[in-house]
């Protein structure tokens, strides 16, 4: 009974927790041990000494590129600007001159304009018996009114000897009408006058008189030279010789046309040198 007691004692509820659960820990830690290795303690890692620092060597500057200079710029001089400022230069002083020459016989360079002005001397030679010879001037243009100066040097081996212009000439044809300004240089008094031609033939003597006028102003030595002046301005032609006026003329049956030089002899050999000459258009 006592045994059969025993056997079937049963414990108290809560004692079976006691001694199952510490078993059960300590099965699951044996299981545990089994399956995990042991952990390797690593040990400590040696120091490895720091880099001693090096000073840097100290730095040798780069030396800049030396800088060749540029080549000191010339400039090289506009030709055809200086010529253009040159010209300019000599005309504006060529019409300071002229204004001077122009008031003297009663006008300006505030009517009109430059037409022409001879940049060397012209030289017209005649070696043949009475003959002529003729230069045109300003590229044949045609004048009306106008005012033109000349230096005239005369030399001549023969006896009768003519220095002067065409003036107002229909052409440079010799056939065509035209006025004649004549300086004429034989033994005594020189003289001039002014001719209306045609068809290379004397029509008329229109100087004052219709004469050949004698005067003292006008050197005839051989070598000489004269300043001449003409004047023309409508139906009026005035005449002036080495600052002195000559007389007036009256110039109605042409009204334009081309100035020339001229020259003409009766024997012998003759040039006429016109310089310095110009011509002032008084229409523009």
């Amino acid at each position: 009974m006592e045994t059969q007691r025993a056997k079937h004692m049963r414990l108290p509820w809560w004692v079976t927790p006691i001694f199952v659960l510490p078993l059960i820990v300590l099965m699951a830690g044996c299981a545990a041990g089994e399956s995990q290795p042991t952990p390797t303690v690593e040990s400590p890692p040696t120091n490895t000494p720091l880099p001693t620092h090096t000073v840097p060597p100290t730095l040798t500057p780069t030396p800049e590129p030396t800088l060749t200079p540029e080549p000191t710029h010339t400039a090289t001089p506009d030709l055809a600007a200086t010529a253009a400022v040159e010209a300019t230069q000599t005309i504006a002083a060529v019409i300071e001159e002229i204004d001077a020459e122009l008031q003297e016989i009663g006008y300006s360079t505030e009517v009109g304009s430059l037409a022409w002005a001879s940049e060397a001397p012209e030289e017209i030679t005649i070696t043949t018996y009475a003959s002529h010879d003729w230069i045109p001037l300003a590229a044949g243009r045609d004048f009306s009114d106008f005012v033109l100066k000349a230096e005239v040097t005369w030399e001549s081996t023969g006896g009768l000897a003519l220095c002067g212009f065409w003036f107002r000439g229909e052409s440079d044809d010799e056939d065509a009408p035209h006025y004649k300004f004549q300086t004429i240089r034989l033994s005594g008094l020189p003289s001039w006058d002014v001719e209306y031609w045609k068809y290379n033939n004397w029509v008329s003597t229109i100087s004052p008189g219709g004469r050949v006028i004698t005067t003292p102003h006008i050197d005839q030595e051989q070598g000489g030279t004269n300043t001449y002046i003409l004047a023309a301005e409508g139906s009026v032609l005035t005449v002036y010789a080495n600052g002195h006026r000559l007389g007036q003329v009256t110039i109605s049956t042409l009204r334009e046309g081309i100035i020339a030089f001229y020259a003409s002899q009766e024997s012998g050999e003759t040039t006429c040198t016109f310089d310095n000459a110009w011509v002032w258009d008084l229409s523009e």
